[in-house]
């Protein structure tokens, strides 16, 4: 029972916290198409990046790539201006 609460919660119940490396949860991908919505997207994305325990830094180098379509094209344009 503890390796699974390990697995599912990235900490050692054996000794305090147990950083990882990767994702827990996936992340469908977001077009920019009128069939999809944003605000519900990046909730999502929130929540993932939470239960990655993804940093600020981390969440920025990640989020380009589950754009695709208009919203990669429009990410790739200002990418450059968000880490200024």
């Amino acid at each position: 029972m503890a390796a699974l609460v390990n697995v599912l919660t990235g900490m050692n119940i054996g000794g305090g916290y147990a950083s990882r490396k990767g994702s827990f949860v996936k992340l469908a991908e977001f077009g920019g198409t009128e069939m999809e919505d944003l605000n519900e997207w990046l909730e999502r994305f929130n929540q993932i990046a939470e239960a990655n325990m993804w940093t600020e830094y981390r969440r920025f180098q990640i989020i380009g790539e589950y754009l695709v379509g208009t919203a990669a094209r429009w990410y790739n344009e200002v990418k450059g201006w968000i880490g200024s």
